[in-house]
Protein backbone atom coordinates (compact mmCIF):
# COMPACT_ATOMS: atom_id res chain seq x y z
CA UNK A 1 0.00 0.00 0.00
CA UNK A 2 1.52 3.37 -0.96
CA UNK A 3 2.04 5.92 1.76
CA UNK A 4 -0.33 8.85 1.34
CA UNK A 5 -1.13 12.01 3.28
CA UNK A 6 -4.69 12.71 4.28
CA UNK A 7 -6.72 14.73 6.76
CA UNK A 8 -5.69 18.16 8.06
CA UNK A 9 -2.44 19.91 8.77
CA UNK A 10 -1.26 23.32 9.97
CA UNK A 11 -0.70 26.52 7.91
CA UNK A 12 0.09 25.97 4.27
CA UNK A 13 -1.16 22.36 4.09
CA UNK A 14 -4.52 22.60 5.72
CA UNK A 15 -6.41 19.85 3.97
CA UNK A 16 -4.58 16.86 2.58
CA UNK A 17 -6.81 15.15 0.03
CA UNK A 18 -4.62 13.27 -2.31
CA UNK A 19 -4.48 12.11 -5.86
CA UNK A 20 -1.82 10.16 -7.71
CA UNK A 21 -1.21 11.90 -11.04
CA UNK A 22 -0.91 8.91 -13.39
CA UNK A 23 -1.40 8.15 -17.06
CA UNK A 24 -1.61 11.81 -18.05
CA UNK A 25 -1.08 12.07 -21.78
CA UNK A 26 -2.71 13.20 -25.04
CA UNK A 27 -4.76 15.86 -23.30
CA UNK A 28 -7.52 17.93 -24.86
CA UNK A 29 -6.78 21.55 -25.79
CA UNK A 30 -8.11 24.19 -23.40
CA UNK A 31 -8.87 27.78 -24.47
CA UNK A 32 -6.11 30.35 -24.01
CA UNK A 33 -8.39 32.55 -21.90
CA UNK A 34 -8.26 29.99 -19.14
CA UNK A 35 -5.65 30.03 -16.40
CA UNK A 36 -2.54 27.94 -16.97
CA UNK A 37 0.30 26.55 -14.85
CA UNK A 38 3.21 24.22 -15.52
CA UNK A 39 2.47 20.70 -16.70
CA UNK A 40 1.91 18.02 -14.06
CA UNK A 41 4.24 15.03 -13.86
CA UNK A 42 2.91 11.45 -14.00
CA UNK A 43 3.56 9.63 -10.73
CA UNK A 44 3.48 12.79 -8.59
CA UNK A 45 0.86 13.51 -5.93
CA UNK A 46 -1.48 16.52 -5.94
CA UNK A 47 -2.99 17.96 -2.76
CA UNK A 48 -6.06 20.17 -2.40
CA UNK A 49 -4.81 22.95 -0.09
CA UNK A 50 -7.01 25.53 1.63
CA UNK A 51 -5.66 28.95 2.67
CA UNK A 52 -2.24 30.56 2.67
CA UNK A 53 -1.31 30.10 6.32
CA UNK A 54 -2.53 31.45 9.62
CA UNK A 55 -5.81 30.73 11.35
CA UNK A 56 -8.86 29.61 9.42
CA UNK A 57 -12.56 29.97 10.04
CA UNK A 58 -15.77 29.37 8.14
CA UNK A 59 -15.18 32.22 5.67
CA UNK A 60 -14.18 31.66 2.04
CA UNK A 61 -10.45 31.25 1.44
CA UNK A 62 -8.34 30.52 -1.67
CA UNK A 63 -7.70 26.99 -2.96
CA UNK A 64 -4.47 25.58 -4.39
CA UNK A 65 -3.61 22.29 -6.05
CA UNK A 66 -0.10 21.51 -4.76
CA UNK A 67 2.00 18.99 -6.68
CA UNK A 68 4.63 16.94 -4.84
CA UNK A 69 7.13 14.47 -6.26
CA UNK A 70 7.77 11.02 -4.80
CA UNK A 71 10.38 12.41 -2.39
CA UNK A 72 7.85 14.83 -0.86
CA UNK A 73 9.34 17.93 -2.51
CA UNK A 74 6.90 20.63 -3.62
CA UNK A 75 6.97 20.92 -7.41
CA UNK A 76 4.37 23.65 -7.98
CA UNK A 77 1.17 25.22 -6.65
CA UNK A 78 -1.75 25.79 -9.00
CA UNK A 79 -3.92 28.65 -7.72
CA UNK A 80 -7.60 28.41 -8.56
CA UNK A 81 -9.36 31.65 -9.55
CA UNK A 82 -10.54 33.94 -6.75
CA UNK A 83 -12.06 36.48 -9.16
CA UNK A 84 -14.37 35.99 -12.11
CA UNK A 85 -12.71 36.09 -15.52
CA UNK A 86 -15.18 34.94 -18.13
CA UNK A 87 -15.73 32.15 -18.90
CA UNK A 88 -14.10 31.02 -15.64
CA UNK A 89 -15.84 31.38 -12.28
CA UNK A 90 -14.32 31.82 -8.84
CA UNK A 91 -13.52 28.77 -6.76
CA UNK A 92 -13.00 29.27 -3.05
CA UNK A 93 -13.50 26.95 -0.09
CA UNK A 94 -14.59 27.04 3.53
CA UNK A 95 -11.65 27.27 5.89
CA UNK A 96 -13.34 24.93 8.33
CA UNK A 97 -15.17 22.51 6.01
CA UNK A 98 -13.55 19.20 6.98
CA UNK A 99 -15.63 17.19 4.48
CA UNK A 100 -14.74 19.35 1.47
CA UNK A 101 -11.95 19.16 -1.10
CA UNK A 102 -12.31 15.49 -2.11
CA UNK A 103 -10.03 15.66 -5.13
CA UNK A 104 -10.24 12.99 -7.85
CA UNK A 105 -8.55 11.99 -11.08
CA UNK A 106 -10.77 11.57 -14.14
CA UNK A 107 -11.28 7.99 -15.29
CA UNK A 108 -9.28 8.64 -18.47
CA UNK A 109 -6.34 9.90 -16.36
CA UNK A 110 -6.27 13.36 -17.98
CA UNK A 111 -7.84 15.74 -15.47
CA UNK A 112 -7.87 16.64 -11.79
CA UNK A 113 -11.40 17.38 -10.59
CA UNK A 114 -12.20 19.55 -7.53
CA UNK A 115 -15.08 21.63 -6.18
CA UNK A 116 -15.72 24.84 -4.25
CA UNK A 117 -17.85 27.98 -4.17
CA UNK A 118 -18.34 30.83 -6.63
CA UNK A 119 -17.87 33.25 -3.75
CA UNK A 120 -15.60 36.18 -3.01
CA UNK A 121 -12.74 35.74 -0.57
CA UNK A 122 -13.91 36.42 2.96
CA UNK A 123 -17.56 35.48 2.32
CA UNK A 124 -18.89 34.66 5.80
CA UNK A 125 -20.00 31.07 6.48
CA UNK A 126 -19.62 30.26 2.82
CA UNK A 127 -20.81 26.65 3.21
CA UNK A 128 -24.14 27.93 4.52
CA UNK A 129 -24.79 30.29 1.61
CA UNK A 130 -27.93 29.77 -0.43
CA UNK A 131 -27.77 28.27 -3.89
CA UNK A 132 -29.00 29.73 -6.19
CA UNK A 133 -27.26 32.85 -5.07
CA UNK A 134 -23.78 31.46 -4.53
CA UNK A 135 -23.20 28.79 -7.15
CA UNK A 136 -21.00 25.77 -6.47
CA UNK A 137 -18.00 25.68 -8.82
CA UNK A 138 -16.33 22.66 -10.38
CA UNK A 139 -12.66 22.83 -11.37
CA UNK A 140 -11.04 20.79 -14.14
CA UNK A 141 -7.24 20.99 -14.27
CA UNK A 142 -5.53 19.29 -17.20
CA UNK A 143 -2.16 17.54 -17.21
CA UNK A 144 -0.70 20.60 -18.91
CA UNK A 145 -1.78 22.69 -15.90
CA UNK A 146 -4.65 24.52 -17.58
CA UNK A 147 -7.52 25.44 -15.26
CA UNK A 148 -11.17 25.35 -16.31
CA UNK A 149 -13.81 26.60 -13.85
CA UNK A 150 -16.57 27.26 -16.38
CA UNK A 151 -18.96 24.88 -14.59
CA UNK A 152 -20.87 26.65 -11.79
CA UNK A 153 -24.00 24.79 -10.65
CA UNK A 154 -26.95 26.62 -9.13
CA UNK A 155 -28.89 23.57 -7.91
CA UNK A 156 -26.41 21.64 -5.75
CA UNK A 157 -25.29 21.85 -2.10
CA UNK A 158 -27.81 24.52 -1.11
CA UNK A 159 -26.79 25.86 2.32
CA UNK A 160 -24.32 23.02 2.74
CA UNK A 161 -20.91 21.64 1.76
CA UNK A 162 -19.57 21.26 -1.77
CA UNK A 163 -17.54 18.09 -1.27
CA UNK A 164 -16.23 16.60 -4.47
CA UNK A 165 -16.76 15.49 -8.04
CA UNK A 166 -15.42 13.06 -10.59
CA UNK A 167 -15.41 12.70 -14.37
CA UNK A 168 -14.94 10.08 -17.02
CA UNK A 169 -13.45 12.33 -19.72
CA UNK A 170 -13.39 15.94 -18.49
CA UNK A 171 -16.67 16.76 -20.21
CA UNK A 172 -19.14 14.85 -18.03
CA UNK A 173 -19.16 15.16 -14.25
CA UNK A 174 -20.75 13.60 -11.18
CA UNK A 175 -20.98 15.90 -8.16
CA UNK A 176 -21.19 14.92 -4.49
CA UNK A 177 -22.29 16.95 -1.51
CA UNK A 178 -24.91 17.72 1.10
CA UNK A 179 -27.75 20.21 0.73
CA UNK A 180 -31.36 21.06 1.40
CA UNK A 181 -34.07 19.04 -0.30
CA UNK A 182 -32.82 17.67 -3.62
CA UNK A 183 -29.64 19.77 -3.81
CA UNK A 184 -27.59 17.16 -1.94
CA UNK A 185 -26.40 13.73 -3.04
CA UNK A 186 -24.88 12.77 -6.40
CA UNK A 187 -25.68 14.98 -9.41
CA UNK A 188 -24.76 14.71 -13.08
CA UNK A 189 -23.67 17.75 -15.14
CA UNK A 190 -21.70 18.61 -18.25
CA UNK A 191 -18.82 21.02 -18.78
CA UNK A 192 -19.97 24.65 -18.60
CA UNK A 193 -23.42 23.76 -17.22
CA UNK A 194 -25.33 25.76 -14.61
CA UNK A 195 -27.84 23.04 -13.63
CA UNK A 196 -27.61 19.31 -12.98
CA UNK A 197 -29.58 16.07 -12.66
CA UNK A 198 -30.05 14.34 -9.29
CA UNK A 199 -29.08 10.68 -9.50
CA UNK A 200 -30.99 9.28 -6.51
CA UNK A 201 -33.67 10.72 -4.23
CA UNK A 202 -32.89 8.10 -1.58
CA UNK A 203 -29.30 9.22 -1.08
CA UNK A 204 -29.07 12.99 -0.72
CA UNK A 205 -25.97 13.37 1.46
CA UNK A 206 -23.01 12.02 -0.50
CA UNK A 207 -19.36 12.35 0.40
CA UNK A 208 -16.92 11.15 -2.25
CA UNK A 209 -17.61 9.97 -5.79
CA UNK A 210 -15.25 8.03 -8.05
CA UNK A 211 -15.21 5.94 -11.23
CA UNK A 212 -13.47 2.58 -11.45
CA UNK A 213 -13.67 0.13 -14.35
CA UNK A 214 -16.51 2.12 -15.92
CA UNK A 215 -18.70 2.12 -12.80
CA UNK A 216 -19.72 5.12 -10.67
CA UNK A 217 -19.37 4.76 -6.88
CA UNK A 218 -20.22 7.05 -3.96
CA UNK A 219 -19.56 7.09 -0.23
CA UNK A 220 -21.95 8.39 2.41
CA UNK A 221 -22.47 8.73 6.15
CA UNK A 222 -24.10 5.42 7.16
CA UNK A 223 -25.80 7.06 10.14
CA UNK A 224 -27.68 9.39 7.75
CA UNK A 225 -28.07 7.45 4.53
CA UNK A 226 -27.76 3.82 5.52
CA UNK A 227 -25.08 3.34 2.85
CA UNK A 228 -21.32 3.27 3.26
CA UNK A 229 -19.87 2.86 -0.25
CA UNK A 230 -22.30 2.05 -3.02
CA UNK A 231 -22.65 1.72 -6.76
CA UNK A 232 -24.69 4.49 -8.37
CA UNK A 233 -26.80 2.93 -11.06
CA UNK A 234 -25.14 0.77 -13.69
CA UNK A 235 -22.04 2.12 -15.38
CA UNK A 236 -22.11 5.92 -15.65
CA UNK A 237 -25.74 7.04 -15.26
CA UNK A 238 -26.94 10.40 -16.55
CA UNK A 239 -30.56 10.13 -15.38
CA UNK A 240 -32.22 9.25 -12.08
CA UNK A 241 -31.26 5.81 -10.83
CA UNK A 242 -30.76 3.79 -7.63
CA UNK A 243 -27.80 3.12 -5.34
CA UNK A 244 -26.72 -0.29 -4.08
CA UNK A 245 -24.48 -0.72 -1.06
CA UNK A 246 -21.34 -2.78 -1.62
CA UNK A 247 -21.27 -6.13 0.22
CA UNK A 248 -18.84 -5.64 3.12
CA UNK A 249 -18.00 -8.35 5.64
CA UNK A 250 -17.24 -5.48 8.04
CA UNK A 251 -18.36 -2.11 6.69
CA UNK A 252 -16.35 1.11 7.14
CA UNK A 253 -17.43 3.30 10.06
CA UNK A 254 -17.27 6.73 8.39
CA UNK A 255 -16.01 6.43 4.81
CA UNK A 256 -14.86 9.46 2.86
CA UNK A 257 -12.53 9.09 -0.14
CA UNK A 258 -11.79 5.61 -1.45
CA UNK A 259 -9.81 4.08 -4.28
CA UNK A 260 -10.02 0.73 -6.05
CA UNK A 261 -7.31 -1.17 -7.92
CA UNK A 262 -6.99 -4.50 -9.70
CA UNK A 263 -4.05 -6.53 -8.41
CA UNK A 264 -5.26 -10.01 -9.36
CA UNK A 265 -5.71 -11.68 -12.73
CA UNK A 266 -9.20 -10.33 -13.46
CA UNK A 267 -10.26 -7.04 -15.03
CA UNK A 268 -12.53 -5.80 -12.22
CA UNK A 269 -11.26 -4.10 -9.03
CA UNK A 270 -10.32 -6.59 -6.32
CA UNK A 271 -8.62 -4.31 -3.78
CA UNK A 272 -9.95 -1.15 -2.13
CA UNK A 273 -8.46 1.46 0.20
CA UNK A 274 -10.89 3.53 2.27
CA UNK A 275 -10.29 6.72 4.23
CA UNK A 276 -12.33 5.71 7.29
CA UNK A 277 -12.65 8.84 9.41
CA UNK A 278 -14.56 6.98 12.14
CA UNK A 279 -11.81 4.39 12.52
CA UNK A 280 -9.07 6.99 12.20
CA UNK A 281 -7.36 4.84 9.59
CA UNK A 282 -6.84 4.03 5.94
CA UNK A 283 -8.35 0.56 5.66
CA UNK A 284 -7.52 -2.03 3.02
CA UNK A 285 -10.23 -4.37 1.73
CA UNK A 286 -9.96 -7.37 -0.57
CA UNK A 287 -12.77 -8.89 -2.60
CA UNK A 288 -13.14 -12.50 -1.45
CA UNK A 289 -16.04 -14.75 -2.45
CA UNK A 290 -18.15 -11.75 -3.44
CA UNK A 291 -17.57 -9.74 -0.23
CA UNK A 292 -15.21 -6.93 0.64
CA UNK A 293 -13.14 -8.21 3.55
CA UNK A 294 -10.90 -6.07 5.75
CA UNK A 295 -7.23 -6.98 5.28
CA UNK A 296 -5.37 -4.39 7.34
CA UNK A 297 -5.16 -0.69 8.16
CA UNK A 298 -2.80 2.21 8.83
CA UNK A 299 -3.73 4.72 11.52
CA UNK A 300 -4.26 8.27 10.21
CA UNK A 301 -6.05 10.73 12.49
CA UNK A 302 -9.02 12.61 10.99
CA UNK A 303 -8.40 11.02 7.59
CA UNK A 304 -10.64 11.99 4.67
CA UNK A 305 -8.44 11.41 1.60
CA UNK A 306 -6.57 8.50 0.07
CA UNK A 307 -5.04 7.53 -3.25
CA UNK A 308 -3.22 4.60 -4.83
CA UNK A 309 -1.01 4.15 -7.90
CA UNK A 310 -2.08 0.80 -9.36
CA UNK A 311 1.01 0.46 -11.52
CA UNK A 312 3.30 0.95 -8.53
CA UNK A 313 1.29 -1.51 -6.46
CA UNK A 314 1.50 -4.10 -9.23
CA UNK A 315 5.27 -3.65 -9.55
CA UNK A 316 5.76 -4.04 -5.80
CA UNK A 317 3.51 -7.08 -5.69
CA UNK A 318 5.39 -8.73 -8.55
CA UNK A 319 8.70 -7.95 -6.86
CA UNK A 320 7.46 -9.56 -3.64
CA UNK A 321 6.19 -12.61 -5.52
CA UNK A 322 9.50 -12.95 -7.37
CA UNK A 323 11.38 -12.69 -4.08
CA UNK A 324 9.26 -15.41 -2.50
CA UNK A 325 9.62 -17.64 -5.56
CA UNK A 326 13.39 -17.22 -5.50
CA UNK A 327 13.48 -18.22 -1.84
CA UNK A 328 11.44 -21.32 -2.64
CA UNK A 329 13.70 -22.16 -5.57
CA UNK A 330 16.82 -21.92 -3.43
CA UNK A 331 15.18 -24.02 -0.73
CA UNK A 332 14.22 -26.66 -3.31
CA UNK A 333 17.70 -26.60 -4.84
CA UNK A 334 19.13 -27.61 -1.52
CA UNK A 335 16.81 -30.62 -1.53
CA UNK A 336 17.76 -31.36 -5.14
CA UNK A 337 21.45 -31.51 -4.29
CA UNK A 338 20.74 -33.79 -1.35
CA UNK A 339 18.51 -36.05 -3.48
CA UNK A 340 21.09 -36.22 -6.25
CA UNK A 341 23.69 -37.32 -3.74
CA UNK A 342 21.34 -40.03 -2.44
CA UNK A 343 20.46 -41.09 -6.01
CA UNK A 344 24.09 -41.46 -6.96
CA UNK A 345 24.71 -43.53 -3.87
CA UNK A 346 21.72 -45.80 -4.62
CA UNK A 347 22.21 -46.04 -8.37
CA UNK A 348 18.85 -44.38 -9.17
CA UNK A 349 18.08 -42.07 -12.15
CA UNK A 350 18.55 -38.46 -11.08
CA UNK A 351 15.87 -37.19 -13.49
CA UNK A 352 12.98 -38.67 -11.49
CA UNK A 353 14.06 -37.08 -8.22
CA UNK A 354 14.81 -33.78 -9.93
CA UNK A 355 11.29 -33.70 -11.40
CA UNK A 356 9.78 -34.26 -7.96
CA UNK A 357 11.35 -31.01 -6.77
CA UNK A 358 9.97 -29.11 -9.72
CA UNK A 359 6.54 -30.26 -8.58
CA UNK A 360 7.23 -28.78 -5.15
CA UNK A 361 7.62 -25.43 -6.91
CA UNK A 362 4.33 -25.88 -8.73
CA UNK A 363 6.00 -26.65 -12.07
CA UNK A 364 6.61 -29.91 -13.97
CA UNK A 365 9.71 -29.70 -16.10
CA UNK A 366 11.41 -33.12 -16.52
CA UNK A 367 15.14 -32.54 -16.37
CA UNK A 368 17.40 -33.08 -19.33
CA UNK A 369 20.70 -32.21 -17.70
CA UNK A 370 21.84 -35.15 -15.67
CA UNK A 371 18.97 -37.33 -16.94
CA UNK A 372 21.26 -40.31 -17.46
CA UNK A 373 23.42 -39.57 -14.49
CA UNK A 374 23.90 -42.90 -12.65
CA UNK A 375 26.14 -44.07 -9.89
Amino acid sequence: MPRTLAGRSHPGLLRFLLLAVTCLAALAFVAESQASAAALTPGDVVIYRVGTGGSLGSSAVPVFFDEYDSSGTLVESIALPTTTSSPNHRLTASGSGSSEGLLTLSANGQYLIGTGYDAALGTSKVAETANPGVARTLARVSASGEVNTTTALTDVSNENNARGATSNDGNEFWWSGAGKKTSGGVHYATLGATTSTLMSTTEENARAVAIFNGQLYASADPTKEGNTISTVGSGLPTTATTTTNLPFATAPNEPYAFTMVTLGLGSAPDTMYVADNGAGAIVKYGLLSGKWVKQGSVAVTAVTGVTADERLLRRRRRALQDHRLERRRRHADRFCHADRHRALRRGLPWRRLHAWHDVRLGRWHPATTGADDHA
